[in-house]
């Protein structure tokens, strides 16, 4: 009933249009006498009918109009199909003369008609045929498509054929127009499905019967990890989490409470589905209702949350330790290399570093959840562990970084270089080795610096510096490979620490500047910009941001250099909004993680707004999703607070990290940018048009907005106009140019 309901209406009171190819003229004269009179005709018949025999007056009879074009051969009639799909007003039906001395008879007409509309009904008009009913049928196949009209035809024969056939061809186009629909909401549906299934959050949808609990009608993969129960055994049960016993008897209440309220529930709670561990969830509920008001389902988001409330217990323990795999942490570390190396100055004896990166551990994360990643790390940790003595030192000193301190390699040299050659090629055949997460193999391998400690006097971070300088070597030579740190890296080394210093130097010797790359809406006219840093140092040139930046976040300069971006941006904001071409356009400014987690970033921001009088509803600030993770409270906080003032909040790079439709939901966004990876790919890969197609959808359905950045071709452009994305960015426009080239360009593409 829901399809028939939504099916289409034939357009009865739009004129039908008919195509007449014959190349005598009266003839086309003579269809349109024939079907220009016939409701008129048919309408006085009845009235004269209702006269004759009492009957009550017929309501008003639904008259069919036709428009009615003539061509005279049969290379003419193609033409005007043509045009007609092309102005996408096609033929609904085409009458056409089987014998046409001057050009293709009937059949070729019919049949190079067909290349052009397949869906084209087709009436033969013949009083002379030169071919047999038979021969007509096998050379044409398409028989439901045409008819044979002899000639001299009765009109009322025309007029019941044109009306019938006609109605058919509206029918079918009605048709065809539902079933492309139905296709596009399926996929929709289909999209949002894999969405929901694959995000790390456990959801579950259930019905309403309150009477004996609401039941489960879907539950994603992660909710059957995080409850061990099957999806086909949780489908028509209660959600696991409000089963008997799972949760204190106060806290039930509350959220049976709020599914008999229907009303939304945010709530942690403390279950006890496992007696001998219990476990903090955090629990979102939603009802649903339909165009009538009635709740229809309700829907439950929950996450894992125990390892935040148990954080608090392990401050003491986190002080030295790697919270996640018991190994040391820098802290430590730092302490015991210490203690080594004035052992071995004193006992002239040898030691080591061993500096480990895993190799694409990002891919592990990104494609499997943090919780495998996690999972991914201790194992790593353990076979460290298990390639050491009880007097050597495994830290884990960031995300994917591990160190290795070996001690007491002898007093010789050479004999000590060996044996941390051993054990290194020992470690790096050990991580190669494939590890397996719940039934899952996922390669791995790593990269190592190596340094002997113990020949000369050195400080431990210096060290550490050295042998983190050597395992970018290795990663440079190709990854799972090992490099011992050397005069050269040295001289690399000290080149890097003297570009610091000039990094420091560049805000007082003015070596900074902004460019802008512009932004696109849908009307291809510029939107705005993104604002992008440029360093030209009088020593080295023009340096690239993927070099000093990093360098600023690793020497903890980048604090500074991000204000210095931001107050920079709010000027150039508000000269602007001095001009007129320029006052509406709105300017993205990128926020690096380490400056958004301080105390008084919010602060700041409104300081850089206040002084430079730019209007805070033209700022746009694009944050990552690594900066969502840690505290969510303290970054919906800010967020709520610069959006008070009219500032826009992005979600940069979205799709790359740890996505989750529980920050998306509870954060205050305006925005969300497609990963120029996507983009790039999409054309290409199915996968990643699959991603961006998504993340399209999942944005419209949160109310978000959506622009794809890398766009360099008219077909990436194109295709994610198709999926709905209608805001761009990319060297397709423009490449980042500095500010006077910016509003020579916005001047050009405003109007």
């Amino acid at each position: 009933m829901t399809l028939q309901k939504n099916l289409p209406e034939l357009q009865e009171n739009l004129p039908r249009r008919i195509l007449v190819v014959d190349d005598n003229v009266a003839i086309g004269e003579d269809f349109l006498k024939v079907l220009a009179v016939r409701s008129v005709k048919s309408l006085q018949l009845k009235d004269m009918a209702a006269g004759l025999f009492g009957r009550e007056q017929p309501a008003k009879f639904h008259e069919i109009e036709y428009r009615i074009d003539v061509a005279t051969r049969g290379q003419e009639g193609l033409e005007r199909v043509r045009e007609a799909q092309e102005q996408n007003d096609p033929y609904s039906l085409v009458f056409v003369d089987m014998r046409m001395p001057n050009g293709w008879n009937g059949i070729e007409t019919t049949l190079r008609m067909w290349q052009l509309d397949p869906q084209l009904h087709v009436v033969l008009c013949t009083a002379f045929s030169d071919f047999s009913w038979g021969e007509i049928r096998e050379q044409l196949e398409n028989s439901d498509r045409f008819l044979i009209l002899k000639k001299p035809f009765d009109n009322i024969e025309v007029q019941q054929i044109a009306d019938s056939l006609t109605s058919k061809a509206l029918s079918e186009r009605a048709l065809r127009e539902t079933d492309r629909e139905l296709r596009e909401r399926i996929e929709q549906l289909r999209l949002l499905e894999a969405t929901v299934t694959y995000v790390n959050d456990g959801v579950w949808v259930t019905d309403v019967d309150l009477t004996h609990g609401p039941k489960v009608i879907f539950a994603n993969d992660a909710l059957t990890r995080m409850s061990g129960v099957a999806r086909e055994q949780l489908l028509g049960e209660c959600p696991p989490l409000l089963k008997p016993g799972h949760l204190d008897p106060l806290e039930l209440a509350a959220v049976t409470a709020a599914f008999s309220d229907r009303k939304p529930l945010s709530v942690e709670l403390l279950t006890y589905a496992n007696p001998k561990q219990p476990s903090w969830i955090a629990l979102d509920v939603v009802p649903l209702f339909n165009e009538q008001a009635v709740c229809t389902n309700f829907v439950g988001v929950q996450r894992d949350i125990s390892m935040q409330k148990q954080a608090a217990k392990k401050i003491e323990q986190l002080a030295f330790t790697d919270a996640l795999t018991g190994l040391a942490n820098r802290r430590l570390l730092t302490e015991r290399l210490g203690e080594a190396l004035q052992s071995c100055l004193d006992e002239h004896n040898y030691g080591a570093l061993i500096y480990l990166d895993l190799d694409n551990f990002k891919n592990v994360n990104d494609a499997f959840g943090h919780q495998q990643g996690d999972q991914f790390l201790i194992e790593v940790s353990q076979r460290l562990l298990s390639c050491v003595r009880a007097d050597e030192t495994v830290a884990r000193i960031g995300g994917d970084e591990f160190v290795v301190l070996l001690r007491n390699l002898g007093s010789d040299h050479a004999l000590s270089g060996a044996r941390v050659l051993a054990a290194v090629q020992r470690v790096l055949s050990l991580l190669s080795s494939p590890i397996e997460l719940q039934g899952t193999a996922h390669d791995s391998s790593a990269s190592a610096g190596v340094i002997l400690i113990g020949d000369r006097q050195a400080s431990a971070e210096v060290l550490l510096q050295n042998a983190d300088l050597a395992m970018y070597q290795a990663k440079a030579q190709g990854k799972d490979t090992y490099r011992f740190f050397d005069t050269q890296m040295q001289a690399s080394l000290d080149e890097r620490l003297l570009m610091a210093n000039e990094l420091r130097q560049a805000i007082q010797g003015k070596q900074l500047n902004l460019h802008f790359q512009p932004q696109i809406d849908s009307n291809l006219k510029v939107s705005g910009a993104e604002a992008l840093l440029r360093w030209k140092n009088p020593t080295y040139g023009n340096i690239s941001p993927g070099l000093f930046v990093p360098l600023a976040e690793k020497i903890g300069f980048i604090k500074q250099l991000g204000g210095w971006v931001l107050e920079q941006s709010c000027i150039e904001l508000s000269r602007w909004s001095q001009v007129e071409h320029m006052r509406e356009l709105k300017l993205a400014v990128n926020i690096s993680p380490v400056q958004f987690q301080q105390p008084d970033f919010t602060e700041t921001v409104l300081s850089a707004l206040k002084a430079s009088g730019a209007p805070p509803e033209r700022l746009k600030l694009e944050l990552t999703e690594s900066m969502l993770v840690n505290d969510l409270v303290d970054v919906n906080r800010k967020i709520a607070a610069l959006k008070d003032i009219g500032i826009a909040v992005s979600l940069d790079d979205f799709g790359t990290g740890y996505s989750s439709l529980n920050y998306l939901k509870r954060l205050s966004l305006d925005q969300l940018k497609i990963d120029q990876s996507f983009v790039r790919d999409m054309l290409t890969d199915a996968h990643g048009a699959a991603i961006a197609r998504t993340i399209v959808t999942l944005g419209h359905s949160l109310g978000l907005e959506v622009i794809a950045e890398g766009v360099e071709t008219l077909g990436q452009q194109e295709f994610l106009q198709d999926i709905g994305c209608l805001a761009f960015q990319g060297y397709l426009y423009s490449r980042p140019i500095p500010a006077p080239d910016f509003e020579s360009f916005a001047r050009l593409h405003m109007h």
